[in-house]
């Protein structure tokens, strides 16, 4: 079942609309529909005489693959106006059990996946990257410090990494991104 989204009252007219689409990587099906798509993504937009976009997105993403759509949808609105509305749909829970929506608590979601990911990757082999996927070191990872970005999600800003012989503070600006390795090591007991 896909995840439906409408963006409805669009202010930006019919052709402006089919380009920003566009830009946003969807095609038009045929030169007679008005429907694109996203083949790599599984995901559609409808766009009405209506003035009103309808995005189906494939329920089965990747949280990247969420975060990309979610960004297109928003960037569209920024850009052609409208209202967002969301159908009766949820991706997740909190702690709390309330419901996570692309729109709705979805900050607080990244935030809560984020601290469990990598509480569970502390004593495992990781590499730290950049956003941009530089590799700033490899190791154990002891411990790590969180902060909240500029749209609310806790990111990983610092951690401490033990290596055979020594440990290491990496710090980054925005922020860290940490990826277990899958390789076990075992420390030695002091």
């Amino acid at each position: 079942m896909a995840i439906i989204i409408y963006l409805r009252n669009v202010t930006a007219d019919f052709h402006t609309v089919a380009e920003l689409l566009m830009e946003a990587g969807y095609k038009q099906k045929t030169l007679n529909d008005y429907s694109y798509f996203i083949d790599h993504r599984e995901t559609t937009a409808q766009l009405g005489l209506d003035k009103t976009i309808t995005f189906n997105v494939n329920e089965h993403h990747s949280l990247q693959g969420l975060e990309i759509v979610r960004h297109t949808i928003l960037d569209t609105k920024k850009k052609a106006g409208g209202i967002l509305e969301e159908e009766n749909y949820h991706i997740g829970y909190l702690a709390d059990e309330s419901k996570v929506r692309l729109f709705h608590n979805w900050e607080s979601w990244l935030s809560f996946l984020y601290r469990a990911r990598y509480q569970t990757m502390q004593g495992q082999q990781v590499r730290v990257y950049t956003p941009a996927y530089q590799l700033l070191d490899e190791g154990i990872l002891l411990e790590y410090t969180a902060a909240d970005d500029r749209a609310g999600v806790s990111r990983v800003v610092s951690c401490s990494i033990k290596k055979e012989t020594e440990e290491s503070v990496v710090k980054g600006e925005p922020y860290l991104i940490i990826e277990a390795t899958g390789e076990l090591f075992i420390l030695p007991e002091e």
